[in-house]
């Protein structure tokens, strides 16, 4: 199971471009479906969870369950459905130093699912440690303070409310008008 560890790793990190994370592609949503969907269907059921107990392997988990069904699902509650594993394995990564053992620009993996998580002590800690890398990633840290904001303002993420089948609050629905995605 090395290879697929590092497939992940030398796909996410190598053969694409941090631009293609951020935007909608769906030649690029595609593609990560195709090479990845499958390695997602096993590890959700827990056929790599061995991984889980060293630093490249942890963040190719984290990376399979946070970052790649927002490609593979897009614009499914699907995108959701593995947030809890990732939030958990980030936990325990974090427990054991193994941020710190990653190279400095491929740190904050270990950090989003903290920041995508609605659970606000989550969150806190995501921003934490986005503070001690905003000197690297300024923009990241941008981005984890608006986080904590968003939760603080609605304890969730109101974007999320239509994929999950949740109804908007008045204030939702206003600040949604108001303000675009983070």
């Amino acid at each position: 199971m090395r290879d697929a560890r590092t497939a992940i790793l030398s796909f996410w990190f190598d053969e694409s471009v941090p631009i293609q994370w951020q935007q909608v592609n769906p030649d690029y949503d595609n593609k990560v479906k195709e090479h990845f969907l499958d390695l997602y269907s096993l590890a959700s059921q827990g056929l790599f969870d061995v991984w889980e107990h060293d630093d490249t392997g942890a963040l190719a988990l984290i990376l399979l369950f946070d970052q790649f069904p927002q490609f593979m699902f897009r614009g499914t509650s699907r995108v959701f459905e593995r947030l809890d594993d990732a939030v958990r394995l980030a936990h325990f990564s974090l427990l054991r130093g193994f941020d710190q053992m990653t190279l400095p620009e491929r740190r904050k993996f270990f950090y989003f699912p903290l920041l995508h998580s609605e659970n606000f002590l989550d969150v806190e800690l995501g921003v934490q440690k986005c503070f001690l890398q905003r000197d690297q990633e300024p923009i990241v840290y941008e981005q984890a303070v608006r986080a904590r904001e968003i939760i603080t303002m609605f304890g969730r993420y109101p974007e999320r409310n239509t994929l999950l089948g949740r109804a908007s609050t008045p204030e939702e629905i206003s600040f949604l008008k108001e303000h675009s995605s983070f």
